[in-house]
């Protein structure tokens, strides 16, 4: 059974690269098989429902009324807001198909990079030991990787997911064109002409989709000089359209502005929602991405909104060890580039230059060895087995890949919310890249001596690929509507506000008051200058339905317009304590409801409404003198309120 699946994955039997797709794709669609009726989430509100462009453009009558630094993004938006309205299963179905082929893609690069000049092997063999399973559980850990969930079922991130897909489609054109352009005939130049062409036109397209695609040029030129061999002007001439790309975000970004003022827009531009110093986040970055591996290793405790504190020192000890960790594995890069370059060098004594540099196009005209049956040399100690794999450029380039794919969202640009998820989705690929070729190469080498041990680990890495599909099943879970989804964060990020107002948001779309009124209130107690929890406090005591007049509408609370001097924020906290204290009233919390009415009364002193209820909570506590002493107040400031008061404590009399 064993040699069978190493078969399979070695790509000897018939059809292997076919079902090597496949399962890639049945996979994935099992581990998302449960999306398609999660309801829209978070961001998807004010993104994709809440977004004019999306809701009031017609992609199909004017496709370029779709404007804006995303607007790729927001065009696939609006087809399907124009073919599915409100119904998720539509997003959710072009979600999964950008993820299966973004997969694809992975696979593909891999298998192309062991056609290239400096990774394509001296030894045939060694690129049917290599090419076919290092691309196969690449492309398998990337689609059943529980750490993909926020980039494919969270539906606004299709920005990233889609990004992604053509990031990695404009490298893999960019290849083609590369690898055909050396081969000989008007076809074979037309195509790579074509590949080169649309390879651009891609890269436009995930600028346009997400401003993390601004590494894309990058990422480009590092392959060139990893894999390709060629002059300097040369290699310009390849690259140099690609770099002229690297304008478009920048200009997306700042839009039509004066010399004057376009320093300006470009700070304001480089930092998002916050003013936290570039410093700050740039070392609070270290701790983050450490924290990405550690959930690329081992994802559990997936949570949508983290509660990560920012770190202000280098010299803090989390930090400085997160950039040490860091540094070596950026240094593990470096090395094993050098070492595959001094072994490509050595192994290029032993073959023709000309043949190395001017060898036909290996794209069509030319049979893979991919496919051809490694002989049993293939797995004997030799000259070859010991040097260092060339092989080991491509886990040097999975480590850089990993490192600029973060550079956007994890340098100095500051972002109000330090970790997310999706942020890993780009950069991943470089990981299962670096990680897969590692294994194999692994297991290749104790494969010499023991020859069924590759049938026994690649069984074990498909079911590794297995269960990280389950766990991705599982997570899904979690995404099924608002009120699992922050169930789930307030759990993870107990001393956080934003998952506990928006846990009680949920509720109160239920209609369901009593549960989201102990979660507003352990969101104010966390952040009292959050005002969503205030004034969902006011959507709550609406629903109840058993406060009427005594409490303030929601719309009366925070009302920028009126200005944020100090006589208004008084009486917007004034109002907003009044209804916490009911809040409190409504949970049987008579102390905490009377502490509530006494500091909306501190902040205004002639705010009946809270005079009248703090009335009320002294007489439900028996203290007689103190509801008299309400009663005279409110004498004064509202007789109405009095006279209510007065009846409620005589029974209604």
């Amino acid at each position: 059974m064993t040699s069978r699946f190493s078969d399979f994955v070695y790509r000897r039997t018939r059809f292997a690269t076919v079902l090597h797709l496949l399962l890639v794709i049945s996979l994935g669609l099992l581990a998302y098989s449960n999306t398609f009726t999660a309801t829209f989430n978070f961001d998807d509100i004010a993104n994709i429902l809440g977004n004019p462009v999306v809701r009031n453009v017609d992609p199909f009558a004017d496709p370029f009324a779709v404007k804006g630094s995303r607007a790729v993004g927001d065009f696939t938006f609006a087809v399907n807001y124009r073919l599915n309205g409100l119904d998720v299963f539509g997003y959710h179905l072009v979600n999964l198909a950008i993820h299966l082929a973004t997969a694809l893609l992975v696979y593909t690069l891999v298998t192309l990079t062991f056609r290239t000049p400096l990774l394509a092997p001296a030894d045939e063999g060694e690129r049917g030991r290599f090419s076919g399973p290092i691309a196969l559980f690449a492309a398998l850990l990337f689609v059943a990787h529980p750490l993909q969930t926020q980039a494919v079922t969270y539906i606004v991130q299709r920005f990233t997911s889609l990004a992604a897909m053509f990031y990695i489609g404009s490298l893999v054109l960019y290849i083609m064109a590369r690898l055909e352009q050396g081969g000989s005939g008007r076809r074979g130049k037309l195509f790579a002409a074509a590949c080169y062409l649309l390879s651009l036109l891609t890269a436009v397209l995930a600028m346009k989709t997400k401003e993390i695609a601004f590494t894309l040029p990058f990422t480009v030129i590092l392959y060139e000089f990893m894999f390709f061999r060629g002059s300097i002007a040369k290699r310009v001439m390849f690259i140099g359209a690609f770099l002229l790309t690297l304008a478009i975000i920048p200009l997306s970004m700042l839009g039509s502005s004066g010399a004057g003022q376009l320093l300006g827009r470009l700070e304001a531009a480089t930092m998002v929602q916050t003013e936290m110093p570039r410093l700050d986040y740039l070392f609070t970055q270290f701790r983050v991405i450490v924290t990405y591996l550690r959930l690329l290793f081992f994802p559990v405790e997936q949570n949508l909104d983290h509660d990560f504190p920012v770190s202000h020192s280098f010299f803090n000890a989390p930090v400085l060890l997160s950039f040490l960790l860091l540094l070596a594995i950026f240094g593990l890069g470096i090395y094993l580039a050098y070492r595959s370059a001094v072994g490509g060098r050595r192994s290029a004594l032993d073959s023709s230059p000309s043949t190395a540099d001017h060898r036909p196009s290996t794209i069509d005209r030319r049979p893979s060895t991919a496919d051809r049956r490694p002989s049993t040399a293939d797995h004997q100690p030799s000259t070859a087995d010991r040097r260092p794999s060339t092989a080991d450029r491509l886990i040097a380039f999975g480590i850089f890949w990993f490192f600029i794919a973060l550079a956007v969202e994890s340098s100095v640009i500051p972002i109000v919310d330090v970790i997310f998820e999706h942020r890993v989705y780009l950069p991943s690929i470089g990981f299962f890249m670096a990680l897969s070729t590692a294994v194999v190469l692994a297991v290749d080498r104790l494969a010499v001596r023991r020859p069924q041990i590759a049938g026994i680990a690649f069984i074990a890495l498909l079911l590794v690929a297995v269960s990280l599909a389950t766990a991705t099943f599982m997570r899904n879970m979690v995404w099924q509507d608002e009120t699992t989804l922050w169930q789930d964060v307030a759990a993870k990020s107990p001393d956080k506000s934003r998952p506990w107002n928006n846990l009680a948001y949920a509720y109160l779309k239920k209609h369901q008051p009593k549960k989201a009124i102990p979660a507003l209130i352990r969101s104010i107690g966390i952040s009292p200058g959050h005002p969503d929890a205030w004034n969902n406090i006011g959507i709550a005591l609406g629903q109840l339905g058993t406060y009427a007049g005594r409490y303030s509408p929601t719309y009366e609370l925070f009302d920028a317009s009126t200005g944020m001097n100090v006589a208004y924020q008084n009486e917007w906290f004034a109002l907003g304590y009044n209804n916490l204290g009911l809040a409190y009233d409504s949970l049987g919390q008579l102390a905490d409801s009377i502490d509530n009415f006494e500091k909306s009364i501190a902040m205004n002193p002639r705010l009946s409404e809270a005079h009248y209820n703090l009335g009320l909570a002294y007489a439900a506590s028996k203290e007689t003198q103190k509801t008299a002493e309400q009663y005279v107040i409110l004498k004064s400031l509202n007789p109405e309120f009095a006279a209510k008061l007065l009846k409620a404590v005589n029974g209604g009399r």
